[in-house]
């Protein structure tokens, strides 16, 4: 009888080191600028600069799924990655901000879903440019009381 036990026991353990550790499929892997400029409307599109640096927000409304997509795009600078990464971060923390003062009855919340960088591909030029894409869902509720 120990020995079953035992035996039991063993089988138990390794059944559960052996667990299915397959990794998840990312939700958001085919999530890309062409698809959405493909099959989306911008409801919003601002070309806005921190400190001489471009960037640009667009939100979408019901597109590829998201309720409400924020994008917000700025150059990815070779000289300096973390000055680029930044820029967006500001623009998202700007622009999250921007609604809380313009709906006083909402508060909002962002999700980042997706960031990835995009090389522009355009003729005649030996350097290809890269951006900073950065996907977002944008949530707002109502502020209780």
């Amino acid at each position: 009888m120990k020995k079953l036990i035992l035996l039991l026991a063993l089988l138990l353990v390794t059944s559960c080191a052996t667990a299915n550790n397959t990794p998840k499929e990312d939700p958001y892997a085919t999530l890309t600028v062409e698809k959405v400029t493909k099959y989306c409307q911008p409801r919003n599109l601002w070309n806005v600069g921190v400190l001489g640096n471009p960037a640009m927000i667009a939100t979408f409304q019901n597109c590829l799924e998201i309720e409400e997509l924020l994008i917000i795009i700025a150059p990815a600078r070779e000289d300096n990655e973390e000055l680029g990464v930044t820029i967006v971060k500001v623009v998202q923390l700007s622009y999250v901000q921007f609604l809380r003062e313009a709906n006083e009855g909402k508060s909002y919340e962002v999700t980042l879903l997706k960031s990835m960088h995009r090389i522009h591909e355009e003729e005649g030029d030996a350097e290809k440019a890269k951006s900073h894409v950065y996907f977002y869902r944008l949530e707002s509720t109502k502020k209780s009381n």
